[in-house]
């Protein structure tokens, strides 16, 4: 029997990636078997991918959510998953994967290059309730602007392919418009209060730690805070216009919502890398780096 702390972040990145060869091949040769091979690939993934967050979750005595910026990636990119596998599991001629799969592939990848060392800040007990709360809410809101994201994705496409009259591929089955625009219209009202709740807990986690430790007395001028209040504020502005003006055509809805999640998720991610992963190239105390530390390879076990 196979040791599960073996399990690394190649054997379900690779499966991740089979998983969406597999979804392109069955556009234009819909066949069940390839329709029951992305499920096995995609389920496959996912178990490893579970498997990996626990055991580094037991080795270091954290929740994932707090263990590492590392971890926190692999959990965005876990609940993606979790949705794809629950949409598809409902219909399994959705071709959802096709456009989720390479935001997945993406977040795996990214979490190479980020801290795989946990944050000072959640070392002490007392302190893991609210860094678990702070880190719990921006993992779920930024879940939420990634299918709004998604959804924007498939809108858009269906919406260009209805105007010009397009034929659809076989094997490419989609949601029709005004569900599209339903499900995108929900994840952007559902996401901002999340990251509402993520930036308020985070400020109260600050305030906690300044009462307790000098060491971690909070800077405005993180640049993690300065960047999350920056993005929050342009979805705030988003959640908003789509209250205020509920009749407004959904095809602009989609194109607003696919520039700023992009925007803000690329840029959030690519902060996370600059924070560390090969040496600390930003001051904050959202870094748990050790500049002394070697990364974590793909290659390397879960047990880091």
């Amino acid at each position: 029997m196979p040791d599960i702390a073996n399990v690394t972040v190649v054997c379900f990145l690779a499966s991740y990636i089979v998983a969406l060869i597999a979804e392109f091949f069955r556009l234009n040769n819909p066949k069940a078997w390839l329709r029951w091979l992305v499920l096995f690939f995609s389920l496959a993934g996912f178990l490893a991918h579970t498997v990996y967050l626990i055991v580094r979750s037991r080795v270091h005595g954290l929740p994932p959510l707090v263990g590492s910026s590392h971890d926190w990636s692999l959990v965005l990119s876990w609940l993606c998953v979790l949705y794809y596998l629950a949409r598809t599991l409902r219909d399994q001629k959705l071709a959802l994967g096709v456009f989720l799969f390479p935001i997945v592939i993406l977040l795996t990848l990214s979490a190479y290059f980020v801290s795989t060392d946990s944050s000072e800040l959640v070392q002490e007990k007392g302190d893991r309730g609210w860094a678990l709360l702070h880190a719990a809410f921006l993992v779920l809101g930024i879940a939420g602007v990634l299918l709004s994201f998604i959804t924007s994705m498939m809108y858009l496409f269906q919406h260009h392919r209805l105007k010009n009259k397009q034929a659809i591929p076989v094997g490419l089955r989609l949601p029709n418009l005004e569900k599209l625009a339903k499900i995108n219209w929900w994840a952007v009202i559902v996401s901002v209060p999340l990251l509402t709740l993520g930036l308020i807990s985070g400020f109260g986690l600050a305030l906690h730690l300044k009462k307790t430790s000098e060491a971690h007395e909070l800077s405005f001028g993180d640049p993690v805070i300065l960047t999350s209040a920056f993005l929050w504020i342009v979805m705030a502005v988003v959640f908003v216009f789509l209250l205020v003006k509920p009749r407004t055509k959904s095809r602009q809805v989609a194109w607003m919502t696919l520039w700023v999640a992009g925007f803000l998720v690329l840029t959030l991610v690519g902060l996370q890398i600059l924070l560390g992963g090969r040496g600390e190239l930003i001051d904050t105390w959202h870094s748990g780096i050790d500049p002394h530390s070697t990364p974590l390879s793909l290659t390397e076990g879960a047990v880091g």
